[in-house]
């Protein structure tokens, strides 16, 4: 791994709030150059909820809603084992104040375009944000890359290492490095690969242990839209969305298939 060879070269990185954002800008600081975090506020809940509820109905809207409580309580639960990850891969998950930040309502705000063009990055990073419209992406001629935690196109949507536990196919349960494009995870891929899990984790810790194993190919798909080699590629995988589990089906799964 190299770092960026000229400093002029501006990297974006559109994400969230949280740890896991947190760990993804820290690493990718590594690159060195200038790192610009657009760091997104999301929807209101209630908006999510209803958004889910048109598509999935409100039946399971609610249940993925109580399945969104009780994996809070699950990751402060889970505290040790998440510190003990973090300290494993040397992961850094407080916000730095010497990162440029810009706080936005929306990747698909006039906001954030407006700050994408003055920034006029080289590349732009993605990790935790909404699914990007057509209107941001085409706002700056830069590669749009993600990373997600899934292995695409098989595990497309949230909570992908915990699906792939539950349909006992751990080998597919990794992380994938992608283009964007106007589809959910469906752009072609630049980096995959399984990760590695231990028994005690669960759908609290999934999440990162796979971002400590992908940083070094999330960094290394960075590098290579800065010097220009990127080589995308497809997959020949069955494709299927996945959405958070019901709070009914998480403890059917846990009770009955030993996954949690």
């Amino acid at each position: 791994m190299t770092t960026i060879s000229a400093e002029n070269q501006a990297v974006a990185l559109l994400t969230s709030a949280g740890p896991l954002p947190n760990i993804v800008a820290n690493d990718l600081k590594k690159l060195g150059g200038r790192l610009v975090v657009l760091r997104e506020n999301g929807p209101p809940r209630g908006k999510m909820m209803k958004n889910r509820a048109r598509r999935l109905g409100w039946p399971t809207a609610v249940g993925q809603t109580m399945s969104h409580h009780l994996f809070k309580i699950l990751s402060k639960a889970s505290q040790r084992r998440i510190n003990l990850i973090e300290t494993e891969y040397a992961l850094n998950s407080k916000e730095q104040p010497e990162i440029e930040t810009i706080l936005i309502k929306s990747v698909n705000s006039d906001h954030c375009r407006d700050e994408l063009r003055k920034l006029d990055p080289a590349v732009v990073a993605v990790y935790a944000t909404q699914i990007i419209g057509k209107e941001t992406l085409n706002c700056v001629p830069a590669p749009f890359i993600n990373f997600h935690g899934g292995i695409n196109p098989q595990y497309r949507g949230q909570c992908p290492a915990y699906w792939a536990m539950v349909e006992g196919d751990a080998d597919h349960a990794g992380f994938t490095i992608h283009l964007v494009d106007e589809g959910v995870d469906t752009g072609d891929i630049l980096y995959q690969s399984k990760a590695d899990f231990e028994h005690s984790d669960n759908i609290a810790t999934y999440q990162h242990r796979v971002t400590a194993q992908a940083m070094p190919y999330f960094r290394q798909a960075i590098e290579d839209a800065l010097n220009n080699h990127l080589s995308p590629k497809s997959m020949s995988l069955p494709s299927k969305l996945w959405f958070p589990p019901t709070l009914w089906a998480y403890l059917w799964n846990g009770v009955t298939r030993g996954v949690w």
